[in-house]
């Protein structure tokens, strides 16, 4: 139950011997010819959604701008940390892909990298993202969009609001029914045609 629901952090998704790498079949449209695709799970409350799959996002210029101005936050507007994001990465270049190099960095430990070859529909996705007014472009530049404006992991969503158990309407009141001592041992898994007990292995 710890691995299902104590604590909701890309590493939980990795642990050894929890049995989470999962791979694709051989694909014979990528290379090199036969490549298998890793597909790690997220054995953590919110699955997989927890993790944010290799994405190299700084975050909105606007949060930062906020926890300074709002919170005191010296030090942490956007055009404070903007030097120390640059000096962290290395960004190449790819064909048909330009960015704006007083906010991305050339120099630094952590290379980064526009996906080149674009994959076939990416195009299309990115069209049907501009017909709703979403802009096109680098979004670790002096903006960042998104069509919803955050993250929604599986956890928020669904399952942290019903953790303590029913919630029954009644009187005009919500009541909370907790049942923490009968959960039963189960856990969500991703990518398996059954549920697998993290105790006791597969159900009989």
């Amino acid at each position: 139950m710890q691995q299902c629901f104590g604590k909701s952090k890309v590493e939980v998704c990795f642990e050894e011997g929890v049995g989470n790498f999962r791979g694709s079949t051989p694909q014979k449209h990528l290379l090199p010819e036969g490549r298998i695709i890793d597909m790690e799970r997220g054995k953590t409350l919110g699955g997989s959604s927890t993790i944010n799959y290799n994405m190299w996002v700084r975050g909105a210029p606007e949060d930062f701008d906020r926890w300074a101005a709002d919170y005191g936050c010296d030090g942490w507007s956007y055009e404070d940390v903007l030097p120390h994001f640059r000096a962290i990465e290395k960004m190449e270049g790819s064909p048909g892909f330009s960015v704006d190099a007083r906010y991305r960095g050339e120099a630094g430990p952590v290379a980064v990298a526009e996906v080149h070859p674009v994959p076939a529909g990416v195009d299309k996705f990115l069209a049907a993202c501009e017909s709703v007014g979403a802009q096109r472009g680098d979004y670790n530049g002096p903006t960042i969009t998104n069509v919803a404006g955050c993250t929604q992991p599986l956890s928020s969503l669904e399952l942290r609001p019903v953790m303590l158990g029913a919630v029954c309407p009644a009187d005009g009141c919500s009541h909370v029914g907790g049942l923490w001592d009968q959960v039963p041992r189960l856990a969500l898994i991703c990518l398996e045609s059954a549920l697998r007990c993290l105790e006791g292995g597969w159900p009989t």
